[in-house]
């Protein structure tokens, strides 16, 4: 990152977040770290284990003055940067984002120009409860669940901070593909929107589309690797290439494919 940073610094935008302390370095936490590393690129359900259970070996909620001080002084030095450009509470709840102390602290660094803006970065019920009163945050990041339906989705702009989602694919994609993995319903869907709904990046294209929309005026985060996965993120956000009455249709199927799903607390 420092390296690709430099002689590009105002062409970025740089964030970071605090609320989680690590735990100690030692020589046994390395070598399972590589072992993780290693068992995770071969195996995703090692992957799946390692991400449910990564909260065994940081202690979160660390939201204190002085550890988001400190937070910021050792990303501004890793980075090599005089500023971030958002600085954000990882999975806070509200009465972490309404800590006086913090709020003065965040000011502090607000008006010293080390951050340009901060706010919280958690789940969607809680961006909900933190907009709807205190302070206001500039920015939210949340994860963006489409199969929960459209008024899942908090209303960030509206209430004056960017709205940020993430979590469009690995929260949606999954459970969508299984759905439509019944041949009969996928025929009969495909058919009312007039695509292929069996092939992989019309589905991709879809749900960012729709994630666009659903939070429109904010950013959708999305991870690709292959450079033809990029290209296409980047024009569907430049120009959707569906109409309106066929991303009403997919709005459908997804409430469809919601009700079908099993609920968190039945898996």
């Amino acid at each position: 990152m420092v390296v690709f940073a430099a002689g590009r610094r105002e062409r970025l935008t740089i964030a970071t977040k605090f609320g989680i302390d690590p735990a100690a370095p030692g020589a046994a936490g390395s070598v399972a770290k590589g072992l993780v590393r290693l068992a995770t690129r071969r195996s995703r359900r090692a992957l799946a284990f390692a991400r449910r259970h990564s909260g065994r070996t940081v202690r979160r909620g660390a939201f204190d003055p002085e550890r988001a001080r400190a937070s910021l002084r050792v990303s501004l030095e890793k980075l090599r940067t005089t500023h971030l450009d958002a600085f954000l509470l990882h999975d806070c709840g509200v009465a972490d984002w309404r800590r006086p102390d913090l709020q003065e602290a965040l000011a502090e660094m607000l008006a010293a120009g080390t951050i340009a803006a901060c706010g919280p970065a958690t789940t969607a019920p809680q961006v909900r409860a933190i907009l709807a009163g205190g302070p206001r945050p500039r920015l939210a990041q949340f994860d963006l669940d489409l199969l929960a339906g459209p008024e899942e989705t908090p209303g960030g702009a509206a209430a004056g901070a960017l709205p940020i989602a993430y979590g469009v694919f690995s929260r949606g994609l999954p459970p969508l593909r299984s759905w439509l993995g019944d041949p009969e319903r996928r025929a009969e869907r495909s058919a009312e929107l007039d695509l292929d709904l069996g092939a992989e990046e019309v589905l991709g294209d879809l749900m960012l589309a729709t994630a666009l929309r659903r939070n429109r005026g904010g950013v959708v985060l999305v991870s690709a690797s292959s450079p033809r996965r990029l290209q296409r993120n980047a024009a569907c956000a430049t120009a959707s290439p569906f109409e309106p009455a066929q991303l009403d249709r997919f709005e459908s199927l997804l409430r469809a494919a919601g009700s079908a799903r099993p609920s968190e607390a039945a898996a």
